[in-house]
């Protein structure tokens, strides 16, 4: 029987434990992506929500938009029901200009003929130009979240500026839809395109 080789059994167990490490540090690693990003992402989505039900307050929709009165103020949600959700929350027992606010999780095939604002989510990049090219004209004010921001003829974008959450305006589509948006919210956003900017 040959004597132990210490020196080989050492190297080994020294691969074994720095393998080991590696795993743990790599599990460690994949678990602060799939903890601190989801909480990120929440953070964004309750900063948007609250942007939405703030939007309605600064906005004028046309002579005729509402049937009467009391009639809801409608917010409509596609491609990010965690949003919706948070958006529930912020407007339970709230108005806007007097009115009650409904949240609605919409699909893009759903009717949108009493959706006044329409949140439209990264979800929902392969079919966005259809799904606001559908409100063209329509007193609908729609808020996106793209990279390309206002190409689609969205009329707010939604834009994440030195880790703050901001927004630019289209006013050439607001117009498109009748719809007046006040100076105060064109005041705090990132960038307004008027129907004049090259």
């Amino acid at each position: 029987m040959h004597p132990p080789d210490y020196r080989a059994t050492r190297a080994r167990t020294g691969k074994t434990f720095l393998a080991y490490v590696a795993g743990l540090v790599l599990i460690l690693v994949l678990t602060m992506v799939n903890t601190v990003y989801p909480q990120e992402r929440v953070l964004e989505h309750q900063v948007k929500a609250a942007f939405l039900y703030k939007f309605g307050n600064y906005i004028d929709w046309p002579e005729g938009t509402f049937e009467s009165e009391d009639d809801p103020l409608t917010i409509g949600v596609i491609g990010a029901d965690d949003l919706a959700e948070g958006l529930r929350e912020i407007v339970r027992d709230k108005t806007i200009k007097g009115r009650p606010v409904v949240v609605r999780t919409l699909e893009s095939t759903d009717s949108l003929q009493t959706t006044h604002i329409l949140f439209i989510g990264r979800a929902t990049r392969s079919y966005l130009n259809s799904v606001i090219a559908s409100t063209r004209g329509k007193p609908i004010v729609t808020v996106t979240e793209t990279e390309d921001p206002l190409a689609q003829g969205g009329i707010i974008n939604f834009i994440i500026d030195n880790d703050k959450v901001r927004f630019d305006i289209e006013l050439a589509a607001a117009n498109t839809s009748n719809i007046k948006i006040s100076a105060r919210l064109l005041g705090v956003a990132r960038k307004v395109i008027t129907a004049t900017s090259s």
